[in-house]
């Protein structure tokens, strides 16, 4: 079901856990009424206060601000992933994008990107109360980079199963061992932000294959 009445997120937090958005894909958030048995444990938990679902339209607003670093990633013929930091009152502190090749720099995803620039804007190795818009599941780096940096909120657009530290590969996020574990939500303009990075590679593949059958020789993507 789609409407513009309703946001719905594809993971939710209950009791410090994550489980998958399918357990509760039929729950209309905005209203509060279940449409199913799975609505109904759904609707349970957010009246106990155990489940972490907030309906934020600003969400969708700064994600989308991140889909179009994202789309100048893209453009640069970088990995296209884009990254918005805003501060407790909404304000935008950082946006920045994948730069890895440009830069010649490993590190330089657009995360690490927007926290660096956040922290020397803010003169500060803290961001504690900012929130990281990003368009695709953070990394093991980027992740560790966040819980360092004491980001509050986390919201990603599509998981990562091959480099996910948030759910899909690792969920460092829930690891006890650290001090800091921020909030997350994930699936925000799901499809849009993974439609954006398989075009992206099925280009990317389409252009090598091309080159092959023109040269004979293959050229390496970064991948």
């Amino acid at each position: 079901m789609k409407s513009d009445s309703f946001i719905s997120y594809r993971f939710v937090i209950v009791n410090d856990n994550f489980y998958p958005w399918q357990v509760f894909r039929i729950f209309t958030i905005r209203s509060g009424r279940p449409e199913s048995s799975a609505g109904i444990v759904a609707a349970t938990l957010m009246e106990t206060g155990q489940i972490m679902i907030q309906d934020r339209p600003q969400d969708i607003f700064f994600m989308k601000l991140a889909f179009e670093q994202a789309r100048l990633a893209a453009a640069a013929d970088e990995v296209p992933v884009g990254a918005v930091l805003v501060d407790s009152s909404r304000k935008v502190m950082a946006t920045a994008h994948n730069q890895a090749i440009s830069l010649c720099d490993p590190t330089a995803h657009a995360e690490i990107l927007a926290i660096r620039a956040a922290c020397q804007k803010m003169q500060n190795y803290r961001l504690l109360s900012s929130t990281l818009y990003v368009t695709i599941e953070p990394c093991v780096m980027c992740m560790g980079a966040v819980i360092h940096a004491r980001v509050e909120r986390l919201v990603f657009g599509a998981p990562d199963p091959k480099w996910g530290a948030v759910v899909s590969v690792y969920r460092l996020a829930r690891d006890n061992r650290f001090n800091h574990r921020p909030e997350i939500v994930g699936g925000v303009l799901e499809d849009k932000c993974r439609r954006l990075i398989q075009d992206f590679f099925r280009s990317k593949r389409t252009r090598t294959g091309t080159e092959v059958r023109l040269t004979g020789k293959s050229s390496k993507s970064e991948g």
